[in-house]
């Protein structure tokens, strides 16, 4: 990424695919705990990143999401119209994470990378995010998955975590 160079010795933080996830969607339980963690990355000038496969998860999980929590009776709309605006919404939020987070590409080598990573952890979308945090000289990856924060201690935490070795 021409905007983010490796020899670039700002602190980088990634965020797994839930964290973006969770604050896409709003999740009342999450959301101000990584709205405080984004906004103080801004503050101190942190690098918060974001992996491309993220992008594509979100757009996958979030009109399902949506459609949980939304019926065309509840928004007084025909289906169509429901599916269109769920759509619109789902692209707004992609736009959204795009200008929020500086985002990372996989490659081939991080895929090398990422299998491998299976001795250590057998989920191969969060090693995909390891393996980009790696090659970004991510500090962290920012996570709500325990067993992602069991199997890489000290790399792995919460927002919450990261907000306090923040200071």
């Amino acid at each position: 990424m021409s905007d983010l160079p490796r020899r670039n010795r700002r602190i980088r933080v990634m965020v797994d695919t839930n964290v973006a996830l969770n604050y896409a969607l709003g999740n009342e339980v999450v959301v101000d705990e990584i709205r405080c963690f984004l906004n103080t990355c801004a503050d101190k000038d942190i690098d918060v990143l974001l992996t491309a496969t993220s992008l594509k998860d979100m757009f996958y999980i979030m009109p399902r999401a949506y459609r949980r929590k939304l019926s065309p009776n509840s928004m007084n709309l025909p289906q169509h119209e429901l599916d269109a605006l769920i759509r619109d919404v789902s692209w707004h939020a992609i736009r959204d994470a795009m200008a929020l987070y500086g985002i990372v590409g996989v490659d081939q080598d991080v895929c090398e990378s990422a299998v491998e990573l299976r001795r250590h952890h057998p989920d191969f979308e969060d090693n995909l995010v390891m393996s980009a945090a790696d090659s970004m000289s991510a500090k962290y990856v920012v996570t709500y998955d325990g067993q992602l924060i069991k199997h890489f201690p000290g790399i792995c935490m919460t927002p919450k975590h990261v907000l306090a070795w923040l200071g």
